[in-house]
């Protein structure tokens, strides 16, 4: 079973959420697996992670909506360096700072929200050697800081709640509400949670630009 990139739901919020003393560890094993189920599902149903991460990723120059525009699934919060060889195994080439840009601008964006594309100047400078995206596998580097500059309050209701429900629904006997599949991917049973959680999830789907 894969695990999640972020921690929606943890064991103390989710004990706290069922008013479980700190010293009761009890069933500590059991909550922290379902907290980890729930966290997992939460990426599944958006499609991305939504937690902050802190590297580098590589990308295929192929998947450029345009020249001159890139569009990070996951999200930024900031771009360190911006690296484009000109094609498949090519030599990497630091695009100079001042030639790209995060867009949406951050007056543009929700509160709270990262950008999603880098697009690239209309003025390079000289020294650019790619004012372009080119075409390639594996040939657009980024590090910076992706996702979001933190897990939004609404996500973590959702995971708390949904695993304050899972626990009752183990507790009065309806193990099939949360587990796995034969493949490994999480299952929980859609009516068992309630139209408006899902809704705050539809928030967070990864659409394409358009």
């Amino acid at each position: 079973m894969a695990t999640a990139t972020g921690t929606y739901a943890t064991l103390a919020d989710a004990k706290l959420r069922l008013g479980f003393g700190t010293a009761t560890t009890t069933d500590d094993t059991l909550l922290q697996d379902l907290c980890d189920q729930v966290n997992g599902w939460v990426e599944a149903s958006t499609g991305r992670p939504i937690a902050p991460y802190a590297g580098t990723y590589t990308f295929d120059g192929y998947d450029a909506l345009d020249q001159g525009t890139f569009q990070v699934r996951r999200g930024i919060v900031s771009l360190d360096t911006l690296e484009i060889a000109g094609q498949t195994g090519g030599t990497f080439s630091t695009i100079p700072a001042g030639d790209y840009f995060l867009s949406p601008a951050s007056g543009s964006r929700e509160p709270g929200w990262p950008a999603f594309r880098v697009v690239l100047t209309d003025a390079p400078v000289a020294s650019n050697p790619y004012p372009y995206f080119p075409s390639g596998y594996q040939n657009v580097r980024m590090a910076g800081t992706f996702g979001w500059s933190a897990i939004p309050d609404e996500l973590v209701d959702v995971a708390l709640t949904v695993t304050q429900r899972a626990w009752h629904a183990r507790q009065a006997g309806e193990p099939d509400v949360i587990g796995t599949s034969e493949y490994g991917a999480i299952v929980i049973d859609r009516d068992k949670v309630p139209g408006r959680l899902w809704g705050i999830l539809s928030r967070f789907k990864f659409k394409l630009a358009p």
